[in-house]
């Protein structure tokens, strides 16, 4: 696989390549037992990018880091570490008044799909999220609210996020380097007590 093809991510169903220009946002985060309203800026549910990644561990077990999988031959799923669906998409936090990156994984999403079946789009509404548990046992609740009972300011396309930017995956070489323990940091939005 060549280095272009090796850097190839999921848009919706189609495969696009990573074109990082800023991300210009914070990531979205609650603590066990918060809740915030929020609302998706999404033109269409596609426009949700969704990749696999890996989470791996920091040296002696401590903190870690989620590194995007590149599928093909890829080092960490060579070494056994097995990648998990993940998908991002820009919201806008009422509760804070700013522009967010959502990066949640699939049983966040598998209700945004029910919600998706119940009301005919997620992205017409705002939703209260609550987060309980913590660490690999947290979930997050979307709790709909009714269209239109919250406004959702108008964000210049200049002032939206870049999520292509932060989920760049890194070269085969690189990935190889990780497995072999260079691995150190961690992703933006991201803490080491939880995958998502």
């Amino acid at each position: 696989m060549s280095e272009e093809n090796s850097r190839i991510f999921f848009h919706g169903t189609q495969p696009i390549v990573d074109k990082p220009v800023g991300s210009g946002a914070d990531f979205f985060r609650l603590q066990p037992g918060e809740s915030a309203v929020v609302s998706f800026l999404l033109k269409d549910e596609r426009d949700i990018i969704s990749i696999y990644e890996h989470f791996w561990p920091g040296p002696g077990g401590e903190g870690g880091r989620s590194y995007t999988c590149i599928r093909d031959n890829c080092p960490l799923c060579i070494a056994g570490n097995n990648p998990r669906y993940v998908s991002f998409a820009p919201i806008y936090n009422h509760d804070k008044k700013q522009v967010e990156i959502m990066r949640m994984g699939i049983k966040f999403w598998k209700n945004q799909v029910e919600l998706f079946k119940e009301y005919g789009s997620f992205t017409d509404r705002a939703y209260k999220i609550k987060r309980t548990g913590s660490g690999f046992d947290t979930t997050y609740t979307p709790m709909p609210k009714d269209p239109g009972s919250v406004e959702v300011p108008e964000i210049p396309e200049d002032q939206m996020p870049d999520i292509m930017k932060l989920i760049v995956a890194k070269s085969k070489e690189e990935l190889s380097g990780i497995v072999g323990g260079a691995s150190s940091g961690s992703m933006p939005g991201e803490d080491s007590e939880s995958p998502y």
